[in-house]
């Protein structure tokens, strides 16, 4: 059996979520009869399928539910939602829900990819132990991919994601999105808008599009890509590589942060935020040092080689923030 486990209220429509397991394939379900009794909601769920219908029971459990015939619509406090195979069964396993919670917390064994549809309206969806495909809606969406490789779509609105533990994958749209990839080695993009993205541990690729971004590394070795406009870039502990983009952007460092790499500073454009270190324009001037491969920057126990450039390329006046 599988189970949904739903602390929040369901609420609205019905909106599709599926489940993909190795050798199951799906269409979609639809309602076509529904009994309550003692807070509990037993919907009978038809596949359409090539060879016609086969049926599945979902058993919606909780507090106080309740099934409104003139709009259609049903509310209340849901605790847990299981469902027993079709009659011919076959182990189908998809639900259908929108605006509520849902926390994929006890599938069946050994998940291949979990795929989630958010509507509009604003949502919140948390993934399964596995590896999830989400898409979130256009409002703003919660988006939380918990554990496996996750592939994370989101919306329009101001949304906020976290991939969770695994190597995830996710990509902003429109609008100002927060997004921290979690554990492991994931890919982060915020796409148009203006977004707060966060690699967190493991070794992460952050793109930050379109919009005036702010880029926050996190532990591990990090590759923090400004994209366009103007934006902030820190990349925490961990040797970081730095690709500033076509707007002026600020580049944040710290003392004892690694050894980081930046490929492409321009003088006069961008700028080094040094102001949570006690150096002086007198003793950054000794930091900089001319090395083969560009400028280094010594922070002790911690630099930064600013790749193809010279020390007299700088201005120490224009190109660095100090306390």
């Amino acid at each position: 059996m599988a189970r949904f486990v739903l602390p929040d209220t369901l609420e609205g429509d019905k909106y599709i979520s599926k489940y993909l397991h190795p050798n199951m394939t799906f269409n979609n379900f639809f309602m076509n009869h529904h009994t309550e009794s003692d807070g509990t909601e037993v919907f009978t769920m038809s596949r359409v399928g090539p060879h016609g219908y086969s049926v599945a029971q979902w058993k919606i459990e909780g507090d106080n539910l309740a099934y409104d015939d003139a709009t259609g619509t049903y509310s209340g406090t849901v605790t847990k939602v299981s469902y027993s195979p079709s009659t011919d069964g076959t182990p189908y396993n998809e639900f259908e829900a929108k605006g509520l919670h849902i926390e994929l917390a006890d599938l069946m064994a050994d998940p291949e990819v979990v795929v989630q549809k958010l509507t509009a309206d604003s949502d919140r969806m948390i993934g399964s132990r596995g590896s999830d495909e989400i898409h979130s809606g256009g409002d703003q969406d919660l988006v939380y991919g918990r554990g496996g490789n996750d592939l994370i779509f989101l919306g329009d609105g101001d949304d906020a994601a976290s991939g969770g533990s695994g190597d995830d994958q996710i990509f902003g749209d429109d609008g100002r999105d927060a997004i921290n990839g979690g554990g492991g080695n994931d890919y982060v993009n915020g796409g148009a808008g203006s977004d707060i993205l966060a690699g967190g541990r493991g070794n992460d690729y952050l793109a930050g599009g379109k919009g005036s971004d702010i880029l926050l590394g996190g532990t591990g070795h990090d590759f923090l890509d400004s994209g366009s406009n103007n934006d902030l870039l820190n990349g925490g502990k961990g040797n970081d590589t730095f690709l500033t983009g076509a707007g002026e952007d600020v580049l944040v460092f710290k003392f004892n942060q690694g050894k980081d790499t930046v490929l492409d500073f321009e003088s006069g454009k961008d700028m080094v935020d040094l102001t949570d270190t006690n150096l002086t324009y007198k003793t950054l001037a000794d930091a900089l040092i001319d090395v083969p491969d560009g400028v280094l920057l010594d922070l002790h126990k911690g630099e930064v080689l600013f790749v193809g450039m010279n020390k007299s390329d700088f201005d120490l006046h224009d190109d660095f923030i100090l306390s």
